[in-house]
């Protein structure tokens, strides 16, 4: 099922697409939190709160945006929360220097970046299935298996300047509906780079 077909029919209420999007995305979501938490079974109980609180809230879901960074950004959201909760009862401080760690690795920007970066991922999926056929091909025989203008253009028996302009179209169509997402790949970066 495509994925904002998956998100309206959670957003209505379908317990079938809601089954589907949770055993495809339950042991990620686990996996993530596992990172932070440190703690198998707290991770699995927060995942188990963020598909119910994604299904208790499922009226808010945006069909238009990624479902999964939703999901990502409720079970972060709540992991931060009941690290400091958990801090507060066992009368640590949240100044303890492993809470305080946990809880500013999930807030830390790369982190919200790499939750950002499953609808960025996404919508290059839509890109690609926006370019048109001619185009699609050489520019995945360009970008994804590195062969020259001139190679293309002999593997596909079309010119040299056809298939500089078949990359100029695709490469304009990337930056006009990823401009929004600049933001992020520069915050990712600049961690990498860090």
């Amino acid at each position: 099922m495509e994925a904002n077909k998956l998100a309206e029919a959670i957003r209505q209420g379908d317990t079938l697409a809601y089954e589907i999007f949770f055993r495809a995305e339950y042991l990620n979501v686990v996996s993530f939190l596992s990172k932070y938490t440190k703690d198998r079974d707290m991770a699995q109980d927060l995942a188990q709160d963020s598909f119910v609180q994604l299904w208790n809230t499922r009226d808010r879901i945006d069909s238009c945006k990624n479902l999964r960074s939703y999901v990502f950004t409720i079970a972060r959201n709540l992991a931060i929360n009941r690290l400091q909760r958990k801090a507060h009862k066992s009368r640590k401080s949240i100044e303890d220097p492993d809470v305080r760690l946990r809880v500013e690795a999930l807030a830390h920007p790369p982190v919200s970046a790499g939750i950002e970066g499953l609808e960025l991922s996404a919508l290059i999926g839509k890109v690609y299935a926006e370019l048109p056929d001619n185009i699609l091909r050489s520019f995945v025989m360009s970008r994804e298996m590195g062969m020259t203008y001139r190679e293309i253009a002999r593997k596909r028996g079309i010119s040299q300047k056809s298939v500089e302009y078949h990359i100029k179209i695709a490469l304009q169509l990337f930056r006009t509906r990823l401009k929004d997402y600049l933001l992020v790949f520069v915050m990712v970066i600049g961690s990498l780079l860090k």
